[in-house]
This record gives C-alpha cells, sequence and structure tokens, in this order.
C-alpha cells in the first residue's frame, strides 16, 4: 500500500550507516510560481537516524539525545531535547490522524525507468492542497517533493493569503564514510551540574537552552 511505500522510505533513511546529499529548497507564490521568492541549499549528512544539515548560514543536528540549531549570521546556539518520534523524514503522511483528517486519496505511479511518482489528493479544508515525490523504488531514495499549501504565517515574502509552493531538490547521494563525530552533541556543548555549557568553539555565540 501507500502507507508501507512511505514507511519503507523512512526506514531507508533512518537506518543508513553513511549517507550524505545535496538540498535544495525553493519557494514560490502559487500566483506566480515560476518565480522564486526564496530559496536555500544545504549539505545533509545521515547516520543511523542522525542527521546534520549545514550551509554557510545554519546547522541543525539531531543527534543521540538533542537537537541543535545554529544560527551563523546572528551568532545563536539553540539546544534542545530531542523527542523520540523524531527524524528528518518523519512526514505528516506517517500520521493516521493527520491522514483521516486531510487526505482524500494517495496513488503511486511509474514515472520513469528509475522512479516512482507518489502522489496525494488532499480534503478541500486541508492546510494542503498538492504533493508529490519523486522516488527510486529499489533503493528508497528521494530525488524530489513539491507541494502547496496555506501560507497564514506570510512567510518565505508570499503574502499570507496566498498559497505557497514548496520544492525539495535532493542530489548528489554518496554512501561515503562519514566521521561519528559529526554527529555528537558535544561538539556544541556540554552539561555539568545540570547546566549546559558551550563549547569553547562556539563560545562567542548566544546559548539558549530550552
Amino acid at each position: 500500500t501507500e502507507v508501507q511505500e512511505l514507511v519503507k522510505i523512512a526506514e531507508v533513511y533512518a537506518s543508513m550507516p553513511n549517507l550524505t546529499f545535496n538540498l535544495k529548497y525553493t519557494y514560490a507564490d502559487s500566483l506566480t510560481w515560476q518565480t522564486y521568492t526564496d530559496s536555500m541549499f544545504a549539505t545533509c549528512k545521515l547516520s543511523y537516524g542522525k542527521s546534520l544539515l549545514s550551509n554557510s548560514e545554519i546547522e541543525v543536528l539531531k543527534g543521540t539525545d538533542y537537537n541543535v540549531f545554529v544560527d551563523k549570521e546572528d551568532s545563536i546556539v539553540m539546544v534542545s531535547r530531542r523527542q523520540a518520534e523524531e527524524s528528518l523524514f518523519h512526514a505528516p503522511l506517517l500520521d493516521s490522524v493527520f491522514r483521516e483528517a486531510n487526505v482524500l486519496s494517495m496513488s503511486i505511479s511509474p514515472y520513469s525507468d528509475s522512479l516512482w511518482r507518489f502522489n496525494v489528493v488532499f480534503k478541500p479544508d486541508s492546510y494542503y492542497s498538492f504533493y508529490e515525490m519523486f522516488y527510486n523504488p529499489q533503493t528508497g531514495l528521494v530525488s524530489s517533493v513539491n507541494y502547496h499549501g496555506r501560507n497564514d504565517a506570510g512567510a518565505h515574502d508570499i503574502p499570507e493569503d496566498h498559497v505557497i509552493c514548496a520544492n525539495i531538490i535532493m542530489t548528489n547521494y554518496s554512501t561515503a564514510e562519514l566521521d561519528p563525530v559529526l554527529f555528537n552533541e558535544n561538539r556544541y556543548f556540554y552539561r555539568l551540574n545540570g547546566v549546559t555549557y558551550l563549547q569553547p568553539a562556539w563560545q562567542q555565540f548566544q546559548l539558549e537552552n530550552y
């Protein structure tokens, strides 16, 4: 079934000992969907469910016990406890309550020799109005995700009463060995007597502990 296929894909990303790929996020107003209002490029590294997303502006680590968000431009390090169900690929579509409230139907169809298309039709009152994902059915690796949704927060320089078009492209997959230190929360901070302190390399940053 479609849900089983989603679970399979999520398990691929959660169980990989070494996986690196590039991410490109683009955002556009549905009325002018070919003109991007915002974009972001980043590199993602995964190892057994831990992940590190980084570029010149941010670092986002989901480690063993903690999440760490680094804003390099504003010199802020945010630390919070990681929740058990968190993962890079924890999509709302995996949640049966979300599907019951929002989804009319899901379907999978061959797109090319190496790609399948996963499509979702949403209920009229759903936050989302469009979703498609292209992935390799043999490897379970995703090549792109495209979704449309309400923009209630007015994000990405798009009016809050417009529909936002988000596109995520994954490229340059590699299974080359990764240094386990990359996924160690202690690169950023340490705890002593119940108090969190930044490591010397980050002491010029402001710590926000949640």
